[in-house]
Parts: C-alpha cells; sequence; structure tokens
C-alpha cells in the first residue's frame, strides 16, 4: 500500500461551465453534510473523479433527463404546508404514464451514489445542477441536506394539453408566480425536445423534435427563436392543444420571455429560478449554504498500521487552481501539532508536477511521511508558498485541520473477500488508542437494501451495530505502539457495495462517542484477503417458522437464523447430535472430514464442538447437511458454491436456487410412520424454492443469467422448466460439460445443474414476467409434458417469478401465458445419454479394473416387522465405532482388510487404494432414486433405464465418460 501525504492540485469545473459566479464560501472541514457531495458535485473527470457526470459530460440528449426529472420530482409540492418537493417522491411514482421509462434507468444509476451523507433527494438536485452546468448554463445555487419521501407524492406533473389556468393553479401551488412560470419552462426548453414514441400526437412520426437549434448547448435560443417567429420548438408550432409553451410564453403579451432576449438576462433568470426550485423541499429538510468547491480539502487523512509497530499518517490535501494556477505554486507545505499542542517540524511537500487531471485540472503529486505512534499528529495547518515569493496560508475557517486519533480504520490489515456468488464479505480492523482500554468497540455499517417492487430503485438504506472483536494485543502490528487492534466482519449483497459505508466508534469514560465515519467500501474493496481459508463458525440449533403458512414448526437452523445465513467453528447447541456431510466435495486424504456418523466420524454430541477442514479443490456448485438421521428434512441444509475466475466471465449474475421439500411433521414423526410394514414414503406437504412459496429473481434483457438449480429435497424427484426460456446446461454436479441447449431438466434430490439463462430479447416480451416451474414427479413416473408444469394442479408444485422491471418500468408487473413457449423447444432433457454430457476436461475410462461391487436396491419387509430400504438385501447398521477410525487403528495389522472388523450388518467393501473399482447399482424399485459415492467424481459408463444388469448385453465404454 502506498502510504503518504499527496498533495493534488485541483481546478474546480464550475469555474469553466458557468455563466455566472456565485459567492460562498466551505465549512469548516470535515463537514458530514457537506463533504461526500461537494466531491460528488464536482470531481467530474480524471483523478479521483465519482463519475456521477459520467452520463452528461459532454452534453448530450440525457441532460434533458437529468432536468426534467427534477421538475417530476418537484410537481406535488405544495409550498404553504411544507410538503413534498425535490424529495425523491418521484422514484415511487415510476409507473405513472407522464414518468419517463428513462427516469428509472436514471434513478438505478443514482442509487449507486446513495448512501448516509448523499440522500436520493439531493442526488436529483444535483443532476439538474450537472447537467445544466455541463451544457454551458448558470451555476445554479446548490444545497444539500434534502430528506428522501417515503412514499408516492400527489400526481400534479403539468401536461401539454392543460389549460393555462390549470398551469398557473399548479404551479402556484408549487409556490412559483406567473412570472416563474414562464421564466422556468423558457429556462428548462432549451434542453431536450418532444420524442414520437411518447407525444405522436405532437411531433408524428418524427423520431425527436428539438426545443431549439442547438439542441445540446445551454443557451436562449427557445427564447429568440420563439420572439423572431421562427420556432422550432414544438410545444409553440405544433398543433394548437399542445401548444403549451406558446400559452405559457403569450399569456403575459410576451413581456416575462421578451425581457430574457439578451443572454445575460437568461442566464442570471435561469440561475434563480433553478435555484429557487432546487430549494424547494419539504418542510423536514434543512438545506446547507449553497455548495461550493474547498480551496483546500483533506482527502483520506488519518492514519494506519505500519511495520514494526509504527503508525503511519497518510493522505491528500486538494488544492483548487481556479484562483492560483498551477504554475504560481512553488512549494506545499504542513505544519502540524502533536496530542500535547507542541508544534511539530514543519513537512516539505515536492513542488505540484503535472499529473492525473480531476474537474478539469487537478495535478497529482505525491510525499510519504512516516510518523512514530508517539508522535501523533493532532492538527495541521496547510501553507502554499508562491514563486513570487508571497505564501497563502489555510488553517480551516480558524479551526486548524483536526486528526481524530482515538480510533483509525487500519487500511493495510483490513481487506474483502466473496463468500459467495452474490455476497461479500469485509474484515475491517481498527486502531484504538489505549486510554480506551476496556471500552467496547462498535462498527456501525449502513448498506443498501434490495427493493423488490417492479418500479423501486434500490435507494433504502440498512443500518446495523456491530461489536468488534480484540486482536491479540501481543502481535507484531501491536506490540510496540500505543494502539491495540480490534476487528470485524461484515457480509454484503455484491450489488451493495456501491451504498456501503462504515463508522469505528468507541466511548470514553464520560460516555462521549469517538469515531472514525464515513470509511467507504470502496475504498479497498479491491483489497482482496490473501487467506484462501474461509472460516465459518456455525452454532446449530432450533429456529421456529412458518413458511408455507401450515403453521409454525421447530426447524434446524444456523446461527438461529433459517434458511441458514453464511456466518464464521461450529457449534451444535441441539438436544441431539448431528453432522455434517459436503455433498459433492472431492475429499481426497480428508476423509474425516466427511461428515457421516458412523462412517468417518462419531456424532457431534448435544452441545459439543467439531472443526471441519475442508479443502475446496473443486468449483462448481455443492451443499451442506446433516448426516445424522434426517435432520437435513428439519432444515439442516445450506448451498455450498465454489468460484473461479473463469466462471464470472460467462455470465452477468448469479442466481443460486434451490428446491426442498417442506413437511409439517419433523423428522423423527416421519422416521416413525415410515418404519412400518408398509413403509410407504412421506409425501411432502408443500415443495419450496429457495426455501420459499414465494420468490422471484431480478432479470434484465439480452443479459446472461447463471441459474444453480440445487436440489436439497429429501424425496422428490422433480421436473424443472422456465416459460418462454431456454436452459443451457454447463455444469452437473460439480463437473462441467460442453454446453447443452434443453428446454425442462429433471433433477434427483442431491443432484445439482448450472444452465445459463438469457433474458428474453424483445422489450414487448420484458413486459411481462415469466414463472420457473418444478414439479413433484409422482411415483412410476419418468416426466410429464413440460407445457404443463404451471398448470398441473395435480401434482406437488412450486414456482419462482423472473420479474423483468429493473430495465424496463413498463413491465406491467402479470405473467406471460404459460402456454406460449416464445419458440423454445420444450423436450425434457434425457441424463440417461452419456454423450450428451461431455466433460470439459475428459478424462479417459479408467482402467483395468480390480474389483467389481455389484449392490441390488430394493425396499422389503425386514425380520423387525418392518419395511426397509437395502443393498444386497442388508440394512445398513451404524456401527458404535466409526470405520475410519477402525481401519486407522487396524492399519499394519493386516486386520483392515477384514470386513469382519468393521462391524455387523455394516455391509463393508474393502477395496485398496488407487485401484479402479467398478461398481454395478441396480434399482429394482418402482421409482427413480439417485445414488452417490462421497468424496468422488466417478465416472458413468453404462445406463440402462429399461432392463437390470446383463454383463452380456453392455454397450462399449465411452473413451471419455461422464463423471
Amino acid at each position: 500500500m502506498d502510504r503518504g501525504l499527496t498533495i493534488v492540485v485541483a481546478a474546480a469545473t464550475a469555474a469553466a461551465m458557468a455563466a455566472t459566479v456565485v459567492t460562498a464560501s466551505a465549512p469548516v472541514w470535515p463537514s458530514p453534510v457537506w463533504d461526500e457531495m461537494e466531491d460528488i458535485a464536482f470531481l467530474f473527470d480524471g483523478y479521483r473523479a465519482r463519475g456521477f457526470a459520467d452520463q452528461i459530460v459532454p452534453c448530450n440528449g440525457q441532460n434533458a433527463v437529468y432536468l426534467r426529472m427534477g421538475f417530476h420530482d418537484l410537481a406535488g409540492h405544495i409550498a404553504a404546508n411544507g410538503t413534498g418537493g425535490i424529495d425523491a417522491s418521484l422514484r415511487f411514482e415510476l409507473d405513472r404514464a407522464e414518468n419517463s421509462e428513462t427516469f428509472g434507468t436514471v434513478m438505478e444509476f443514482y442509487s449507486n451514489f446513495v448512501s448516509v451523507r448523499a440522500s436520493l433527494s439531493d442526488l436529483i438536485a444535483t443532476g439538474l445542477h450537472s447537467a445544466v452546468a455541463a451544457c454551458g448554463g448558470p451555476a445554479i445555487p446548490l444545497r444539500v441536506g434534502r430528506v428522501d419521501a417515503l412514499e408516492a407524492g400527489p400526481n400534479m406533473v403539468a401536461h401539454t394539453y392543460d389549460s393555462l389556468a390549470e398551469l398557473q393553479g399548479n404551479f402556484t401551488l408549487f409556490g412559483f408566480n406567473h412570472t416563474e412560470l414562464i421564466s422556468l419552462i423558457a429556462c428548462a426548453h432549451t434542453l431536450g425536445g418532444v420524442e414520437s414514441d411518447e407525444n405522436p400526437q405532437i411531433v408524428g412520426n418524427i423520431t425527436k423534435v428539438a426545443f431549439d437549434t442547438t439542441t445540446y448547448v445551454y443557451d436562449n435560443k427557445v427564447v429568440t427563436e420563439y420572439l423572431g417567429g421562427h420556432p422550432q420548438n414544438p410545444l409553440v408550432s405544433g398543433p394548437s392543444k399542445y401548444a403549451s409553451d406558446f400559452r405559457i410564453f403569450n399569456s403575459d403579451g410576451n413581456a416575462t420571455i421578451s425581457s430574457m432576449r439578451e443572454t445575460d438576462a437568461y442566464m442570471a433568470r435561469c440561475q434563480s429560478i433553478f435555484g429557487k426550485l432546487l430549494d424547494s423541499v419539504p418542510a423536514v429538510s434543512v438545506l446547507t449554504d449553497v455548495l461550493v468547491p474547498y480551496e483546500v480539502k483533506p482527502v483520506a487523512v488519518g492514519f494506519d498500521a505500519g511495520d514494526g509497530g509504527s503508525l503511519v499518517f497518510s493522505g491528500e490535501i486538494r488544492v483548487r487552481t481556479s484562483d492560483r494556477p498551477v504554475g504560481s505554486i512553488d512549494v506545499v507545505s504542513l505544519v502540524y501539532k502533536d496530542q500535547d499542542g507542541n508544534v511539530g517540524t514543519s513537512k516539505i511537500l515536492a513542488s505540484p508536477v503535472e499529473g492525473g487531471e480531476a474537474s478539469g485540472g487537478y495535478p497529482e503529486e505525491s510525499f510519504y511521511v512516516d510518523l512514530l505512534s508517539n508522535e501523533s499528529i493532532a492538527s495541521f495547518v496547510v501553507n502554499i508558498n508562491y514563486t513570487n515569493g508571497t505564501q497563502e496560508s489555510f488553517d480551516n475557517n480558524q479551526t486548524e485541520f483536526s486528526v481524530q486519533n482515538s480510533v483509525f480504520f487500519a487500511k493495510s490489515l483490513s481487506c474483502v473477500s466473496p463468500t459467495s456468488t452474490n455476497n461479500l464479505t469485509f474484515n475491517v480492523v481498527a486502531g484504538v488508542h489505549k486510554d480506551f482500554s476496556g471500552q467496547p468497540v462498535f462498527m456501525n455499517v449502513t448498506s443498501g437494501v434490495r427493493n423488490e417492487s417492479t418500479f423501486v430503485p434500490s435507494a433504502d438504506l440498512y443500518r446495523d451495530v456491530v461489536t468488534m472483536t480484540l486482536v491479540n494485543s501481543s502481535s507484531d502490528s501491536a506490540a510496540d505502539s500505543n494502539y491495540v487492534f480490534y476487528t470485524a466482519s461484515y457480509t454484503v449483497s455484491t450489488w451493495a457495495k456501491y451504498q456501503t459505508t462504515f463508522d469505528l466508534v468507541v466511548h470514553d469514560n464520560a460516555g462521549t462517542q469517538i469515531s472514525q465515519s464515513f470509511v467507504k467500501l470502496l475504498d479497498f474493496v479491491d483489497q482482496e484477503c490473501e487467506s484462501t481459508n474461509l472460516n465459518l463458525q456455525w452454532e446449530v440449533g432450533y429456529v421456529n417458522v412458518d413458511p408455507v403458512g401450515l403453521g409454525v414448526r421447530q426447524v434446524i437452523g444456523i446461527n438461529g437464523i433459517w434458511p441458514p445465513a453464511e456466518v464464521v467453528a461450529k457449534t451444535n447447541t441441539l438436544d441431539v447430535p448431528t453432522a455434517l456431510h459436503f455433498h459433492g466435495v472431492v475429499q481426497n486424504a480428508t476423509s474425516e472430514y466427511d461428515g457421516f456418523p458412523g462412517v468417518s466420524q462419531c456424532p457431534i454430541p448435544a452441545g459439543g464442538s467439531y472443526v471441519y477442514k475442508v479443502t475446496l479443490s473443486n468449483a462448481g456448485t455443492f451443499w451442506i447437511n446433516s448426516y445424522y438421521e434426517g435432520q437435513t428434512v428439519d432444515g439442516l441444509r445450506i448451498p455450498l458454491i465454489v468460484n473461479t475466475p473463469d466462471d464470472e466471465a460467462r455470465y452477468d449474475e448469479d442466481y443460486i436456487i434451490t428446491f426442498s421439500d417442506w413437511f409439517q411433521n419433523d423428522y423423527e414423526t416421519l422416521m416413525n410412520s415410515y418404519l412400518t410394514p408398509i413403509g410407504k414414503l412421506p409425501t411432502p406437504d408443500a415443495l419450496l424454492i429457495k426455501e420459499s412459496l414465494d420468490t422471484s429473481v431480478d432479470m434484465i434483457m439480452q443479459r446472461t443469467f447463471r441459474f444453480r438449480l440445487l436440489s436439497m429435497a429429501a424425496v422428490s424427484n422433480l421436473q424443472v422448466t422456465i416459460d418462454a426460456h431456454n436452459m443451457t446446461i454447463f455444469e452437473v454436479d460439480g463437473v462441467y460439460v460442453e454446453p447443452t441447449d434443453e428446454g425442462s431438466i429433471k433433477i434427483a434430490p442431491g443432484q445439482r445443474y448450472s444452465v445459463l439463462v438469457v433474458g428474453v430479447a424483445e422489450t414487448k416480451d420484458a413486459l411481462f414476467n415469466y414463472l420457473l416451474n418444478a414439479v413433484a414427479l409422482p411415483s412410476g413416473t419418468t416426466e410429464v409434458d413440460a407445457s404443463e408444469t404451471s398448470t398441473a394442479t395435480n401434482l406437488l408444485n412450486s414456482t419462482l417469478t423472473l420479474v423483468y422491471g429493473i430495465d424496463n418500468p413498463l413491465n406491467s408487473g402479470t405473467l406471460a401465458d404459460s402456454s406460449e413457449s416464445g419458440g423454445v423447444e420444450m423436450a425434457v432433457f434425457d441424463d440417461t445419454q452419456l454423450s450428451d454430457l461431455e466433460p470439459l476436461d475428459p478424462i479417459a475410462a479408467l482402467g483395468p479394473v480390480a474389483t467389481q461391487i455389484r449392490l441390488v436396491a430394493r425396499f422389503q419387509l425386514m425380520s423387525d416387522g418392518n419395511s426397509h430400504g437395502t443393498f444386497n438385501d442388508k440394512v445398513y447398521t451404524q456401527p458404535k465405532v466409526p470405520s475410519l477410525l477402525t481401519a486407522l487403528s487396524m492399519s499394519g495389522t493386516g486386520l483392515e482388510a477384514d470386513p469382519t472388523v468393521y462391524g455387523p450388518d455394516t455391509n463393508p467393501f474393502v477395496v485398496k487404494y488407487g485401484e479402479v473399482t467398478e461398481i454395478v447399482v441396480e434399482n429394482t424399485a418402482s421409482t427413480g432414486y439417485p445414488f452417490h459415492l462421497h468424496g468422488h467424481a466417478f465416472q458413468v459408463i453404462e445406463v440402462n433405464p429399461d432392463h437390470g444388469y446383463d454383463p452380456q448385453n453392455l454397450t462399449a465404454v465411452p473413451d471419455f465418460p461422464m463423471r
């Protein structure tokens, strides 16, 4: 990590863009309500550019959208009551006909900048301010501090067919008089125009007619062309019913519009009227002074952990060069005071050099300085020496720039790692001065919230408080310093990284809060954790839930949550034993962690613990579940995803879609009902998708999505289809295969498929939502007609909705007709055709075969009077000593090869390491059952669904069998 103090010399864009300068001064730094919005509003280009203006610089058609959104958000303002105005209520109004479908796209873009210090309504105001400036318009006075609305406002948007009285009536409610109404329309309609797809009654088939002849320039042509008698403006020269601009401009005999004929007068009027528009806010909002750039601004200034117990003071000083040319600056220096008020040696910083630019002129230079922790900086002043011998001193409005050193974010010790396909975990280390020893340290997290509504963008925030844990104070990083270190981890959705910030908080003995505030996840999101170990601490216990509306029942969750959430050693707080199996994971030399009680380990006793160390050597889709009796049925199940960089290049988004059986009775009740002479398998009360009866995924037109179809079902063999969408299989049970397109897939319990699903291609198709349908196949049934899966009311089924709402605000929210296939061939994929699943990394057929094991599976009545599932007519009995431990204890005696030492009715087969074993499985039952071999990805060389094993009638072994 680069450490030190960087001097960034900056020229503010506003001076270059603005025709009129607003005189104002910046507040004392740091300012929670000012600093973030100042960056967003003024750092347009280059170094540390925020990217907020990327869509409007240079001036283009999008600028008019930003401006129009400000108007539509204003509509609904009742000035007299102090309600409505620029309050982001627009995000709840996107389904209204008068709001352009592009508003939703812009709202989603804005949501990337929303934070605890940047409200959506402030961003809407900043968008209008920036859009006008980028096209050469005036510097609109921009204040911040708006509070977002929580619901839609009244519908008071003006229409082109409104009468003059209706228009003025609404604007009077907004707080604008007649002259201001005329001025506002004249100032707005210099950008943009009227489009045929929204208003064909005005412009006919012409795609777009601009308001004036200088489409992407903010000027007063809309005024002069109107007064000159040759207006291009379709709201002046178009059909009289819709000529709203003509009615407004002419309403006072053209007096107001004539006063705007001169450019300077026009710009001054527009600056004033737009300033009033942006200041029209609910009474609950308290606005700041006019936002202007800092002349000198510390950026990311603070401490970090250095080597050998030292602290590193680092950061950047941004210097505005609009009024001080770069060439006139000789030296920038920093004079600091320590904690006792002693003035330290002036740190002379190298003369500015040309470097990266930001906002039209931000050259960058760097100087690094290491300070031991006992020289902690408390405050500093920035001096600029000029080549003419003069000096300018910046003391932060006579308060000096203070440096809080009681608690700091140790960026060099913090990191981020993906914990699943859609989530990432950030591990934060905080340095806390020893003066606060014994005081709790907190990380207050603010992150984004996914709003599932079709029309409402993600602009809400979720707040959480995490207690940090003391790191061993004898560690090298803290041994000789005045600081101890604390750590905490937090997991957020990958898409929420833009909105995630946190404060590090400690209290002194008097209870006063001290914090390092507003640390952004984005500032270190690229610092990946070096460790390849994923440590999960799981407390397995009971949780009461009711996901299907049949009444609350007890299930087994993890850390008090069901469905299980990803967390950090594993403790069993159940009143019964448990064990965890990693389904599909190759356990090469780690079979003691396979999680099968009686085979690889003893069950974890009630109140006990066990540490699983599993090497995730193969990528793909797996899952973790209990192998103690029937605890999987009671909810102890969770997906396990292992990714590679090559995976993510295939698709834009990754969805884990689980299928599971829901039984209203617990597994002990189910087992007692099964272990009878009849021995009928229990029927699930419901089929869950993503552990819910009502779930959805967001889709985007023509984007590619990975659906991980993972069956955690207990008994249900499933058939899965997606209305009007193909599925391209490319991973099966952790093995990547040559892609194959299918319309319907059968999935057995424990089985996993990864498929690629491409969003619909046409806008008209995205007006609807679509269903993923899962049907449980009845006993003895191999498949159902895929076109009837969503209407098979006589079958156990469930659905997941594919929602096309993110990129298409016009989505109706209704479901497409499931009988329409959309051109998708709905034939059911036949997984018995081995050639259709060719591995991408083919392995030649193994041989020669040293041992053949033949297993005949059947359900039959046994001597205890109950029906059991058997292999070779034997019921498996769990040994008192796990088989693995027996093999290890007998190693070297020769007895390890004797099947009898493993216990009666354990049905063992002893094979030699490295030898090829051929296993023949015959299922004599009337229903298909899946079989898998723990810790191995075996080759499938023969499948015959029509008859039993016939060694005289085998097909040729494939050269490169599927696995």
